[in-house]
């Protein structure tokens, strides 16, 4: 089985071919940070590679396709998704930090629990609170807007009534005076005398 040296501890360990670096990790008791259970979707697992890379399986492609092709700029891999095919594979495991994921997950912890549950009833006393302490809403008197409706005349309507009949019997009185004949009438009698032509 090919060797490993992690950093910072400076430890020497053997690794099984067939086994991730996160298992064979684990398996030495050493922390290393995953929150996917080894299946590549999480990218917490994040090692970087010392030396003796051309010792390493190729990035599949979850692991490309979460952490780039970048691998020659970076130096890192995903600790699940990497295993050791040689000797002389150095690996740095410091960005794992078993107290500061702790410290983190119990401030985590502390914020959820400083968090209030409202209960039904408190919300219902705090709404009336609000609503007595609000100005009362100005009543609208009229339904457009707001707006007085203008006042419709009807005492004048029997006048106007007069007032077109009036007008309307004198144009039919100046018709029949002037002797006009509807014009429709007009174009069909000239119709008719082209056809006798």
């Amino acid at each position: 089985m090919p060797k490993v040296k992690i950093w910072p501890e400076g430890l020497e360990i053997e690794i099984d071919t067939d086994t991730n670096l996160l298992q064979a990790l684990r398996d030495q008791n050493l922390y290393v940070r995953s929150s996917c259970g080894g299946t590549g979707s999480c990218s917490d697992c994040v090692i970087k590679i010392k030396g003796g890379e051309d010792e390493l399986t190729p990035p599949p492609f979850n692991e490309i396709q979460l952490l780039g092709n970048v691998f020659h700029i970076t130096k890192e891999r995903l600790a699940c998704q990497t295993k050791i095919c040689g000797e002389g594979v150095e690996i740095d495991i410091s960005n794992h930090d078993l107290k500061s994921d702790e410290e983190r997950r119990s401030a985590k912890s502390q914020k959820k629990a400083k968090t209030r549950v409202v209960k039904k009833q408190n919300v219902e006393e705090q709404t009336q609170m609000r609503r007595e302490k609000l100005p009362e809403p100005k009543k609208k008197t009229f339904e457009a807007g707001g707006r007085r409706p203008r006042l419709f005349r009807t005492d004048n309507l029997e006048e106007k009534a007069k007032a077109e009949e009036e007008r309307a019997r004198e144009h039919q009185a100046r018709r029949q005076s002037v002797g006009q004949k509807h014009p429709r009438s007009i174009k069909t009698n000239k119709s008719n005398s082209d056809k006798k032509d």
